[in-house]
C-alpha cells in the first residue's frame, strides 16, 4: 500500500493481495463529508476538553445533563441497560447504586482496578438487569481513557454489545458495536485465516491494522495484530487527526475485493475524545455486502508502544503470514479431583465449568506469551452461595503453575460465575482443578 499527499485511491494487484496507489488527489480540491452540527447548536466547552470538530448537541428529559454527538448515527435505539455519562457523573438508570462521580468526564483516582470501573461492576454483581446490550448516553466530550474503563468493564462482565446514542437526524439514534470478551471468542484453531481492519484512533493521526480473525470472528489468544504499510512504512490514513472520507472509503473497499465480509475494531487513544470516536466510526464506508461485525476495544495499557506505531507495517499477505505462524493456543480443561461440598449436582457444575472454560483459556493464553512453556495444574477452591452466585474463590494447595497472574485472572473469571441456587437453601463448597497444556 501507498500514502498520497491527498488521500489514498487503492487497488489489488493480480499477483497477490498487495495494495497499491493507484491515483491521487488532492485534500484542498473536495469538501469534507464529515457530518457538522447545525449552525443554532451551542454550549460552553472547558479549554482542556477533546472533542470532534465542534459536534454536539444537548439531550433532552432525563438525559439533559448529557451533550450527545450530532451525527446520524445508524441504527434505532435497542433496549438495554441503560448507563448515562457526563461531564459530572456516570450513572445506570434504575440501578438502587448511587452515580460515579467524574470531573470533566474522568474518573477520580482509585475508581478503576485492573482497568475495571470498581463501582459499575459491583453494581452489576449486585443483580443489576443484565441485558445483552448496553445503551450509552454519553457526552462527547467525555475522554477516551473513561470509554475505554467502561469498555474493559462491560466486556469483562459479559455484555455482548454497546449502542452508543448520538444526537441523529430526526431524533436520537445510535451507532452499535460488539464487545470483545472471553465468551464471544472461536476456540478452535482450524479454518483459514483471514483478516478484518483494527482503526486505531491516535494522539494525532488514525492508523491502520490487520486484525486476525477466523471465519470473520476473533480468536481465543490471537496472535498480535499487524500495521498496514500504506506507503513508505506508514500505516497511518490521510487526514490528520481524522482521516479523510474518501481515504477510509477507498482502503475499505480494497480491502473487501480480497476479504468480504471486512469486520472493523475501533480502538481509541486515552487522549482522543467520545466524540471523535465517532466521527471515524460514521466515517464508515462499508457497502451492506462488505459489511461484517463492528468490534469496539480497548486499548492495552501495557507500555508496549510497538502497539501505538507503524513499527512493522506490511502487506495483507505478510499480515497473513504472521497470523499463521503464530504459535497455537494452549488448552484448559477441568482436571480429575473435583470435590463438592453441598446441594449443587456434580453434573451441574460440570455444565456451567464447560460453559465458561474459554475464560480460563483466555487467562493461561496470556501467560504463554510471555512464557510458551508455560504449563501445570491449577486448583481453585470456591463457594456458591443460596442464590447462585460465587461468594469467595481462591488457589487450592494443589496448584503447581507460578505465573501469579494467570492464576489470579483464572480465579477473577470464576468470582464472576453463576449457578443454580442450591437445591434445598444452603452454601455449596467447590474444589475444581483445571489442567493446563501448551498446544
Amino acid at each position: 500500500m501507498s500514502l498520497s499527499a491527498g488521500y489514498v485511491a487503492l487497488a489489488v494487484q493480480d499477483q497477490g493481495p498487495e495494495v497499491v496507489v493507484i491515483e491521487e488527489r488532492c485534500p484542498e480540491a473536495e469538501a469534507s463529508t464529515t457530518p457538522r452540527p447545525s449552525p443554532e447548536v451551542e454550549f460552553e466547552v472547558e479549554d482542556e476538553l477533546r472533542q470532534g470538530r465542534g459536534i454536539g448537541e444537548r439531550s433532552s428529559g432525563e438525559h439533559s445533563d448529557v451533550v450527545l454527538a450530532a451525527l446520524p448515527g445508524d441504527s434505532a435505539i435497542p433496549a438495554g441497560v441503560v448507563i448515562d455519562v457526563s461531564l459530572d457523573k456516570m450513572w445506570i438508570e434504575g440501578a438502587e447504586a448511587e452515580g460515579i462521580a467524574l470531573r470533566d468526564g474522568r474518573l477520580e483516582p482509585g475508581a478503576v482496578s485492573g482497568n475495571q470501573i470498581v463501582a459499575l461492576a459491583e453494581s452489576f454483581a449486585r443483580g443489576a438487569d443484565l441485558r445483552k446490550e448496553v445503551v450509552l448516553y454519553i457526552d462527547h466530550r467525555v475522554p477516551g481513557a473513561t470509554l475505554n474503563d467502561l469498555v474493559h468493564t462491560l466486556g469483562r462482565e459479559g455484555f455482548d454489545g454497546l449502542a452508543v446514542v448520538v444526537a441523529g437526524e430526526a431524533g436520537p439514534a445510535a451507532y452499535r458495536f460488539s464487545l470483545e470478551h472471553t465468551r464471544g471468542f472461536v476456540e478452535e484453531d482450524e479454518g483459514p485465516w483471514s483478516f478484518g481492519l483494527s482503526l486505531r484512533l491516535g494522539e494525532d493521526s488514525t492508523m491502520a491494522w490487520a486484525l486476525p480473525l477466523i471465519d470473520g470472528q476473533l480468536r481465543l489468544a490471537a496472535p498480535k495484530s499487524q500495521p498496514f504499510d500504506l506507503g513508505q512504512g506508514d500505516c497511518r490514513l490521510a487526514g490528520g487527526a481524522l482521516p479523510r472520507a474518501e481515504a477510509l472509503a477507498e482502503l475499505e473497499a480494497e480491502l473487501c475485493a480480497s476479504q468480504a465480509p471486512l469486520g472493523v475494531q475501533y480502538i481509541i487513544d486515552d487522549s482522543r475524545s467520545v466524540g471523535e470516536l465517532l466521527e471515524l466510526r460514521a466515517l464508515d464506508g462499508r457497502t451492506e455486502a462488505c459489511r461484517g461485525q463492528t468490534w469496539i476495544a480497548g486499548p492495552k495499557r501495557d507500555g508496549d508502544d510497538a502497539q501505538r506505531s507503524c513499527e512493522g507495517a506490511g502487506t495483507v499477505e505478510a499480515a497473513l503470514a504472521s497470523f499463521a505462524a503464530a504459535p497455537r493456543p494452549g488448552a484448559a480443561k477441568g482436571g480429575p479431583g473435583v470435590r463438592v461440598d453441598g446441594e449443587l449436582e456434580r453434573e451441574v457444575i460440570r455444565k456451567i465449568v464447560a460453559a465458561h472454560i474459554s475464560e480460563v483459556r483466555f487467562c493461561y493464553n496470556e501467560g504463554l506469551k510471555d512464557d510458551p512453556e508455560l504449563a501445570g495444574r491449577v486448583s481453585v477452591d470456591f463457594v456458591v452461595g443460596e442464590d447462585g452466585e460465587v461468594e469467595t474463590a481462591e488457589l487450592g494447595e494443589e496448584t503447581d503453575v507460578g505465573d501469579r497472574r494467570v492464576t489470579h485472572c483464572i480465579v477473577e473469571a470464576i468470582e464472576r460465575w453463576r449457578f443454580p441456587a442450591p437445591k434445598g437453601g444452603g452454601e455449596v463448597e467447590i474444589q475444581y482443578p483445571f489442567v493446563l497444556l501448551p498446544g
